[in-house]
């Protein structure tokens, strides 16, 4: 799922969200959702993101990411 939203231009805000199951390197099967919020404010963006079992391993991540698109 993606949504995407422009209160203005120059910015936008967007929302994605994921589900994943199956294996892990230990067999064991997993259900999982992930979840990011981006705000855009040309050029730069700012981004938190939680997943959980990470690549299919037992870790459940936060992530906070900044940056510049060019």
């Amino acid at each position: 799922f993606v949504w995407r939203y422009k209160p203005s231009d120059g910015q936008r805000i967007t929302v994605d969200s994921s589900y994943k199951r199956g294996l892990t390197n230990d067999d064991v099967f997993i259900n999982g959702y992930g979840l990011s919020v981006t705000f855009d404010q040309d050029p730069y963006f700012g981004r938190i993101a939680r997943d959980q079992y990470a690549n299919f391993t037992g870790n459940h991540l936060t992530r906070f990411s900044i940056g510049m698109r060019f």
